[in-house]
């Protein structure tokens, strides 16, 4: 069984809040940790496009229609994709 990539893309508002969410670390840990703390978000938000994706398996996120009919998301760390 093979599957697409698809594609991420990041509303404006999801890219502020990806820039406020890297500023958080590094005001208060220092800009290693920020660096860690990027890396891991953005693998995450990169895993939604590959295999195990929402995409390919919608049913493995939690629906959150408040935001649109249909729409779900998964945890990464303390924020929600």
């Amino acid at each position: 069984m093979s599957f697409r990539k698809r594609t991420v893309i990041l509303s404006p508002q999801a890219q502020a809040d990806l820039t406020d969410i890297r500023d958080y670390p590094l005001e208060h840990w220092g800009e290693t940790q920020r660096d860690r703390y990027e890396a891991a978000l953005l693998g995450r938000i990169a895993s939604l496009g590959r295999i195990a994706s929402l995409a390919d398996f919608p049913a493995t996120g939690v629906g959150c229609p408040r935001f649109f009919p249909g729409c779900r998301a998964r945890r990464a760390g303390s924020h929600v994709l």
